[in-house]
């Protein structure tokens, strides 16, 4: 498929499943600027008091937005699905501003944005965009997630709720590219994602 060159590269992916390692390989590529959208989704959580505590039944009390979010965000799927829908077009606008801004400062650069479901914030208010999905066994997943289970304090059931929720939310078939991690080398997935998608 022939595409034209992006203003931004969108990557998408179930947690652990390597998403964030593409979006850096892409912008190094590129020499592009690299947003998560978590950073925005826990400013919303921290920012927002009031539609957690109607969520969540539980107001943020003091606590970091990544605080809140592993200690109540992830005790239902249907609560963590109403969050990212609340927080989603909060994100868009976030990254948007930054896309304009660079603009009108004439630095415009390649922005590569890094977040679980972000094709739901398409069409990105008509900026070119290329909307990569990265797939990656679910044993895989889990072992990335669980491994970092003593940093973040996720446990087993909130992996689940995350997994669930997200996958009620990617559509692949709004992907341009699907890109498969095996959880090969590094070398191997910038080589793929030099003939992949850079070299489109």
């Amino acid at each position: 498929m022939k595409l034209n060159k992006p203003n931004i590269y969108v990557v998408e992916g179930l947690s652990g499943g390597g998403k964030t390692t593409v979006a850096d390989l892409i912008a190094r590529a590129v020499n592009g600027k690299k947003f998560n959208g978590d950073v925005y989704l826990f400013e919303y959580i921290k920012n927002n008091p009031k539609i957690m505590k109607n969520i969540f039944g539980h107001g943020v009390d003091g606590l970091s937005g990544f605080e809140y979010f592993i200690k109540y965000c992830l005790r239902s799927i249907d609560q963590y699905v109403e969050l990212l829908k609340n927080a989603n077009p909060y994100i868009e606008e976030n990254i948007y501003n930054k896309v304009q801004s660079d603009k009108k400062l004439h630095k415009q650069k390649q922005l590569i944005f890094d977040y679980a479901t972000s094709s739901t914030m398409f069409p990105w208010n008509g900026e070119p965009a290329i909307k990569i999905l990265v797939e990656a066994p679910e044993l895989k997943r889990s072992q990335a997630l669980i491994s970092r289970e003593h940093k973040s304090g996720l446990k087993q059931g909130s992996i689940e709720v995350l997994f669930q929720g997200q996958q009620l939310l990617i559509n692949p078939k709004q992907a341009d590219i699907v890109l498969p991690n095996e959880f090969i080398s590094i070398e191997d997935l910038r080589k793929r994602i030099h003939s992949d998608i850079i070299n489109i």
